[in-house]
Formats: C-alpha cells, structure tokens, sequence
C-alpha cells in the first residue's frame, strides 16, 4: 500500500516473540505483563464413563519445572488419574488420597522429544503403552469417582501447568483392549 496522502492504514497488537514459536496476542496496555496458563477445565457429564475408560496424548516431551506438572488430570473429590511430568520423566500415576494406588513404569525421555501415551483402565486392569512400545500392567488398584477433566494442569494440589503445547488428547469412555493400545500411536 503505497498510500495517497490522505487516507491511512491502521495497525496494532505488534508483538515480538523471544521464543522459538508465536504466542497469542497479549493485550498490555503499555506495561509489560505476563501471560497466565492455559487452564481447561471441564466437568464430568454423560461423555465420561465412572467405571473405565482410556486416555490417547501425543505432546512434546515438556520442560522441568521442579514440580511434578500434569499433562492431564482426571480429578475426583479424593484423587486424580494423571499422566506426570518430572525431572526427565513421564509417567502416569492413579492416587486416592495422595496415596499411589496404580504402579506403571515411567518413560524416560529427553526434553521435546515425542510423547505418544495410551493408557487404558478400570479397576484392577491398568495399562499402557509408550511411543507404540510394549504394554505395561497392573492389576491391582482403584480410581476415584471422577468429576473432572484439567488439561494442561492439575486441579487438585494446586497450579501444575504443563507450560507447554499438547498436540491431541482423546478420552474413550470405554477400557480399550491391550492389544490395541501399541497400534492407536502413530
């Protein structure tokens, strides 16, 4: 646009990125401000199952934050199904009452790398497979009665935000075979 002397161009929201990905316009109104996380929370309904079920994630590996931040977290009044991020691991744990009730190794993997996780459950009938790898069991324990689904962070020991990018997560209110778990990754 060349102009003609007289009419003009609008622009606003110019914004320069230090990371290696654009982000969301953030509105500062001339001071500098930082961006909150990204907190979807939905409530359990008709769409969720309270007996089994299965989860699919395909994310990046995240960063370390010094805490052990959450992927996802399906929370109950007395415990959470999550899939964990920690210091240069993932891993899925089940806990009523802050107390480990299902025990499924955890993936070792390096920061950014692929994160491909299918875990299937009900109770005394856990499994999972990482990045399409071998089924993983356990047959013994329980969940909570779930009444809710954060993606992103956990609802239940306060802010674990994942702060970083989940390219899919799907929940099937049904337990998937073993079989099939290694074959839903791509």
């Amino acid at each position: 646009y060349t102009g003609d002397g007289v009419a003009g161009i609008y622009m606003w929201g110019g914004q320069v990125e230090a990371g290696t990905v654009p982000t969301s316009y953030i509105p500062t109104a001339g001071t500098a401000v930082t961006r909150e996380y990204d907190n979807l929370s939905l409530p359990s309904g008709a769409w969720t199952s309270g007996t089994a079920g299965a989860f699919l994630l395909q994310a990046p590996k995240a960063r370390d934050q010094g805490v052990a931040s959450r992927y996802y977290s399906f929370t109950g009044g007395n415990g959470q199904v999550s899939l964990i991020n920690t210091t240069g691991v993932t891993g899925y744990v089940t806990d009523i009452a802050g107390t480990a009730v299902v025990a499924l190794p955890s993936a070792v993997l390096t920061t950014d790398s692929a994160l491909r996780h299918v875990i299937a459950y009900q109770a005394n009938d856990f499994s999972q497979s990482v990045n399409g790898g071998a089924v993983q069991t356990d047959n013994a324990g329980t969940f909570p009665a779930l009444t809710g689904l954060s993606i992103g962070n956990n609802a239940v020991s306060g802010p674990r935000a994942i702060n970083g990018p989940l390219q899919k997560l799907n929940y099937y209110p049904v337990r998937i075979p073993d079989a099939q778990l290694p074959l839903m990754v791509p």
